[in-house]
């Protein structure tokens, strides 16, 4: 079963459960937002709507780059790093990590 199938199959669990519990709705909902934050998105889907830093990938590498303006742009630490061949997927950049509270 690949992601999309996973998203698809959350949000009809979660449309079925929009009357009752409010809690398990919303736990739908947020595994439902990060499965399509956890995976990679082809430029021929979709490109990032908003400018910021994404994680891009060629068909060999994988690099930070900006997004500005409906362009890419090589990050600006990473100067080294020459453009080569097409970016043929793009992720916005995960969560920075947070130690989890003790119960």
């Amino acid at each position: 079963m690949d992601n999309r199938e996973v998203v698809n199959w959350l949000i009809r669990i979660r449309d079925r459960l929009m009357t009752t519990s409010s809690k398990q709705f919303e736990a739908l909902t947020i595994a439902i937002e990060k499965q399509e934050q956890d995976r990679w998105i082809p430029v021929t889907e979709r490109l990032p709507e908003e400018n910021g830093t994404y994680l891009a990938c060629y068909e060999d590498a994988t690099v930070l780059l900006d997004w500005f303006n409906g362009k890419w742009f090589f990050y600006r630490t990473n100067p080294a790093v020459e453009e080569t061949g097409t970016i043929i997927a793009w992720r916005p950049l995960p969560e920075p990590y947070e130690a989890e509270e003790e119960a």
